[in-house]
């Protein structure tokens, strides 16, 4: 049963109003469209504009958040340039001239007056109409009303092959504009010969055409253009300044930087739980004009793959779409942006089962339509990645010679992070609290082997305290009972569940969890004299098999 029509008298199914149109802003940017559109721009900056302001779109709030953000973050922007240029305000008293000049910018002149300038053609002076008392009124009004189709001049200017990606001004400075070139050959044909649309019949044509192309400007917003470029700045400033460098990120941009000049591929490996996916976040932020983010699953099967690079990318995958037909929009899209793939949690690349018959097609994917057809990509993973190789290799006929050739880079990463970059993350979600306090639960991560998400958890924590006692900053008493009452409780029971060796019950009367991690008395020194000691993994028991002791929680001092 169709979902789209409905005969007279029927009610529509719910589902049935999945495809109206006023939904089309909260999907985002076609991929596809995108694509073609950026195929047509030669400078990179157009097409890494257009990519970016896909990749937002296909966000929460889609191309009206875009617009929204843009009107508060340029206020000052709002209206003609006359509007602009004398600070008309609401309230504001206009002269004839000044009205009449924002009444052209924003309505346009009759054809008449085009020509008239063109052919430098003596007119009489018209009669300028006197402004009416609320004119500054109506004239900011429609300039707000207009910047309400903002989102619509986004779409357009992405999608749209006759609007131009730069600006009238630009246009006759770079190569004067295709608009510019067919009314400047009008009007130096005209002032030779009246007859001439008799004897060029085809420039009559493309007088009348010269509406078809149009540049990147709006009556009721000055330099919008420029405004777009501003925005993806500052966006990219924003994340710069949003991340916390670590010598693990470090390691992450320098494998980014490399897969991206280069067009190659790249490898990064290291243990969960450093701020692998977060530094690649970060970095895919900073680049999205340029790269699109893809975080595989426990359960990764070819459709559900496909399915994420297209959500990435903004291309069709549909319910009712077969793995085909997605993998070949995917491809189209990657194959003609060339821009950058990362995936995450890459070893789930592999065929999780116990027993493997068939070969990874995921990976043969990569190596073919990716590596094949010059699409750089990145992949982030554990240290699982090798072995679950391993497994393949040794239970099928499959090689892995060629993946061998084709990872050009192998970026490694520590076993695990570094005093100063716990200090560093500390410092930052802290956010002023004092240098005891970053050392309080920089001391109780390196004691409870959970750097950055302990001290996350930590953090998180003792915001929740602060929330429900009416507080929005947290204090040093927070911090300490989240991890005395809260997160030490709870750091014992994830031990015994993931224990590597299970422990005999004990006879006699049970100690709660806060009796095992009582920190009276212990000073913050103790676990931060461990810090020059290797790190061992989280939640790993001792070399002897025997239950590990709980370390004692500092106590913040200060």
């Amino acid at each position: 049963m169709s979902t789209r029509r409905v005969e007279s008298g029927e009610r529509r199914r719910q589902n049935g109003w999945a495809s109206a149109t006023e939904y089309d802003v909260l999907r985002g940017l076609n991929g596809t469209a995108v694509a073609f559109k950026a195929a047509l721009q030669d400078e990179p900056e157009k097409r890494q504009l257009l990519y970016f302001l896909q990749a937002l779109s296909l966000r929460e709030g889609g191309t009206k958040r875009i617009a929204r953000e843009l009107v508060e973050m340029f206020p000052e922007r709002i209206g003609t340039p006359t509007m602009i240029k004398i600070g008309c305000k609401p309230g504001k008293r206009l002269t004839k001239e000044q009205y009449a000049a924002i009444r052209d910018e924003l309505f346009g002149r009759s054809d008449s007056d085009v020509w008239d300038e063109i052919l430098y053609r003596e007119t009489e002076v018209k009669k300028l109409e006197t402004p009416p008392e609320n004119a500054a009124n109506e004239l900011c009004a429609e300039c707000r009303d207009r910047c309400g189709n903002l989102a619509d001049f986004i779409e357009e200017l992405c999608c749209d092959p006759k609007l131009e990606v730069v600006t009238r001004a630009d246009a006759c400075r770079a190569y004067r504009g295709i608009v510019g070139l067919v009314l400047d050959d009008a009007r130096h044909a005209l002032e030779n010969n009246p007859h001439i649309a008799r004897e060029r019949p085809h420039l009559q044509t493309a007088l009348d055409k010269k509406n078809d192309f149009r540049f990147a400007e709006l009556s009721c917003f000055e330099d919008v253009l420029g405004a777009l470029y501003e925005y993806q700045h500052r966006h990219t400033e924003r994340a710069r300044a949003d991340f916390v460098e670590t010598s693990i990120g470090k390691i992450v941009f320098e494998a980014m930087d490399y897969a991206l000049d280069t067009g190659r591929s790249a490898l990064i490996e290291g243990n969960s739980g450093f701020g692998k996916t977060t530094a690649l976040k970060a970095w895919c932020e900073m680049h999205m004009g340029r790269a699109r983010y893809v975080q595989l699953s426990g359960i990764t099967s070819r459709t559900s793959f496909l399915k994420r690079i297209a959500k990435a990318c903004g291309v069709a995958s549909g319910g009712g779409m077969s793995s085909d037909r997605i993998q070949t929009r995917v491809e189209e899209f990657l194959q003609r942006t060339k821009l950058i793939l990362v995936i995450d949690e890459g070893h789930y690349l592999w065929p999780q089962g116990k027993r493997i018959t068939t070969h990874p097609e995921l990976i043969n994917w990569i190596n073919t339509a990716l590596y094949n057809e010059g699409v750089p990509f990145a992949i982030s993973a554990t240290k699982q990645f090798s072995l679950r190789r391993q497994v393949v290799e040794n239970q099928t006929t499959w090689s892995s010679e060629q993946l061998r050739r084709r990872t050009r880079k192998v970026f490694p990463l520590p076993d695990a992070p570094t005093t100063d970059d716990l200090r560093a993350v500390a410092r930052k979600l802290l956010n002023g609290l004092g240098e005891s306090a970053v050392e309080f639960v920089v001391g109780y991560a390196m004691a409870s082997h959970g750097y950055f998400q302990t001290i996350t958890d930590a953090i998180e924590d003792a915001q929740l305290i602060a929330k429900r006692a009416g507080r929005e900053r947290i204090t040093g008493k927070d911090l300490q009972t989240a991890v005395k009452d809260w997160r030490a409780p709870s750091d014992a029971a994830l031990q015994r569940v993931f224990d590597s060796k299970p422990v005999k019950a004990r006879r006699g009367p049970r100690a709660m969890p806060s009796d095992e991690f009582e920190a009276a008395g212990t000073p913050i020194s103790e676990p931060l004299n461990r810090l020059s000691q290797p790190l061992q993994p989280a939640f790993s028991g001792s070399a002897s098999g025997r239950r590990e002791t709980q370390p004692a929680v500092p106590v913040l001092t200060g």
